[in-house]
């Protein structure tokens, strides 16, 4: 929009100086042509407002430039030289506001190639231009971000309670590498069944440091009994067990053989009865039993990736009292196996079948709920529980548990298939 040329001052000089209306008519005659002006009016009666608006329209358009320059020099402080100023901001905006229009009305070089190209070009390179600024479709968008779905995970870290898996299998127990705590392993034989003189061939061909843990029944000679619910240690007569850290053999001995059915160790030094066990004192045999009411924790060595299941020195009254303790982490390499998230909200037994509620939760067929569910059982069977049903899993299978009914307790933990150096009879 053009502004006007004039200021205020000259519109007001211009508007005293139009010249003056007077009617000379005399009341008579103005009386005299009122009706006919009515029917005249009847027949235009918009034009005189419409005449006025535009009029109104028409100051206001020439007052309204005006006022607005006015302002703008008594905002900068510039009042001395309001008339140049004036003028001047007037006319480079009408300047600028000229070359806008220019600039609008002059076709750029794409505007020039779209109207002097084919129909057919001009369309091709308004899609061209579209494509890059077209937002995908919300269900294109969904396809391409929706994760793919995991692979089944079927492992486990157990090995399995079968007549088969325990006639070649021994679970020994190791400590880690702080001598703090035990941590049973199975040590499974391709031979069957694995007799007891066959212990010191398979455990002497598993190398117990890959997994970043140390043994106590080095120097050891395993024998079979005369007595069925024996078995035999031997020692070598050199070796002294003089610290609590190798008083730990007595422990050793108690977890390794304890599940295999025997219900006493006798202990020998070379051929002769008896042990000194240190700080214990002296023992020749010591009592096994198959479950020490332990809780699981989880264990990993420093540098290794694989977890394992280790057992706490504390043995519970109840399992309740277990799991209490197993939901937090004991130190840096005792950590707990519940997954994030995951708790039991109610325990609750039935005879011999332990019943686990969870919380409502999102737990997945991975490795995590796999080795959590797995350590659960473990603690069942240190309190003597037969099998375990889960409840609030939302899954029917984990790992290769099938959690839609009661799972059975493990025959051990942390199963490692070991080639004896001599496995035959």
């Amino acid at each position: 929009m053009k502004k006007s040329g004039f200021n205020d001052k000259q519109i007001e000089e211009m508007l005293y100086n139009l010249p003056e209306i007077k009617d000379k008519r005399s009341p008579q005659e103005i009386f005299r042509k009122i009706p006919a002006e009515r029917r005249r009016r009847a027949k235009r009666i918009w034009f005189g407002p419409v005449l006025a608006s535009a009029a109104a329209l028409f100051l206001l358009f020439l007052m309204f430039p005006f006022q607005a320059d006015k302002s703008a020099p008594l905002a900068g402080g510039g009042s001395g030289s309001g008339g140049a100023k004036e003028e001047s901001s007037v006319s480079s905006e009408q300047d600028s506001s000229r070359e806008a229009d220019t600039e609008q009305t002059e076709p750029g070089p794409e505007r020039k190639e779209a109207e002097g190209a084919p129909e057919g070009k001009a369309e091709d390179k308004a899609e061209d231009k579209a494509v890059p600024d077209q937002p995908a479709s919300p269900e294109r968008k969904t396809e391409q971000q929706e994760p793919p779905a995991p692979p089944e995970v079927n492992v486990s870290f157990l090995a399995a309670d079968t007549e088969q898996e325990k006639n070649r299998s021994l679970t020994v127990a190791y400590m880690d590498q702080s001598v703090n705590y035990t941590i049973p392993v199975t040590l499974i034989s391709g031979s069957e069944p694995l007799k007891a003189d066959q212990y010191n061939e398979l455990i002497a061909s598993f190398d117990e440091s890959k997994l970043g843990l140390v043994s106590f029944l080095q120097d050891t000679d395993i024998r079979a009994s005369e007595n069925k619910e024996a078995i035999e240690i031997h020692i070598d007569e050199g070796r002294t067990i003089s610290t609590s850290s190798e008083a730990m053999f007595a422990e050793i001995v108690k977890e390794s053989f304890g599940g295999k059915g025997y219900s006493k160790a006798d202990l020998f030094t070379g051929e002769k009865p008896e042990i000194d066990l240190g700080p214990l004192g002296s023992a020749r045999s010591l009592d096994l039993q198959a479950s020490n009411k332990k809780a699981i924790y989880k264990y990993a060595a420093e540098g290794s990736s694989a977890p394992l299941f280790a057992e706490s020195n504390e043995s519970y009254e109840t399992f309740k009292e277990a799991y209490s303790n197993m939901t937090k982490d004991k130190n840096e390499t005792m950590k707990t196996v519940m997954a994030e998230q995951a708790a039991v909200s109610s325990i609750d037994e039935q005879q011999s079948e332990l019943i686990l509620t969870f919380t409502e939760n999102e737990l997945g067929n991975n490795e995590q709920t796999i080795f959590m569910l797995e350590a659960l059982l473990l603690t069942a069977k240190e309190f003597n529980y037969e099998s375990v049903s889960f409840k609030g899993l939302n899954l029917e299978k984990v790992g290769t548990m099938d959690v839609t009914k009661p799972v059975k307790v493990p025959y051990g933990a942390n199963p490692v298939q070991v080639e004896a150096e001599d496995t035959g009879e």
